[in-house]
């Protein structure tokens, strides 16, 4: 059995918080947390039928949601190439909330790996191949459609997949 632990929790849906899945309850002003484990740490998957919430930050405009040339089409130790996205929001900073599991193939949210040199808590989402690797080919593309005033087909499936438009972090 996992876990728990309770805080203060100022979200409408079940989202991954660091190690956490947080529950909202609708009778307390507080959240169940149920603790997955150190091998289970940035799993994106739909836990007990909770469903995972990852944040883009900035405004929720074609730009924002298509990886940047150069930037994001590079990997870094423990993290994979991809569009960065992550679990929580900075206070005072806005972002756009993502159901990972809205997302259709071949775009995927990767957690980092910590142990490698990773953030906690970051997630780098792609396009990946029938093996589950990030397609270079396609980032690139994907990439390249950034700035010329045309929605590419996975910032398109990006922008289907918010269900948390415009949110602000907040102290908790």
């Amino acid at each position: 059995m996992p876990r728990r632990h309770r805080h203060r929790f100022n979200q409408q849906v079940p989202v991954l918080h660091r190690r956490y899945v947080c529950v909202p309850s609708k009778a307390i002003a507080e959240s169940a947390c149920y603790y997955w484990g150190k091998a289970d740490v940035g799993r994106p998957a739909i836990l007990g039928g909770t469903k995972v919430i990852v944040y883009i930050w900035g405004n929720l405009t074609i730009d924002n949601f298509t990886p940047r040339p150069g930037k994001d089409t590079i990997g870094r130790p423990g993290q994979q190439a991809g569009l960065s996205a992550s679990d929580a929001i900075l206070t005072g900073r806005k972002a756009q909330g993502i159901e990972i599991d809205r997302l259709k193939p071949p775009l995927k949210a990767i957690p980092d790996d910590p142990e490698q040199g990773g953030t906690p808590g970051h997630f780098a989402i792609a396009p990946v191949d029938k093996k589950g690797d990030v397609d270079t080919k396609q980032l690139e593309a994907w990439a390249n459609s950034r700035g010329t005033g045309q929605t590419h087909k996975f910032t398109q499936i990006l922008l289907n997949a918010v269900v948390e438009p415009n949110v602000k972090g907040r102290t908790q």
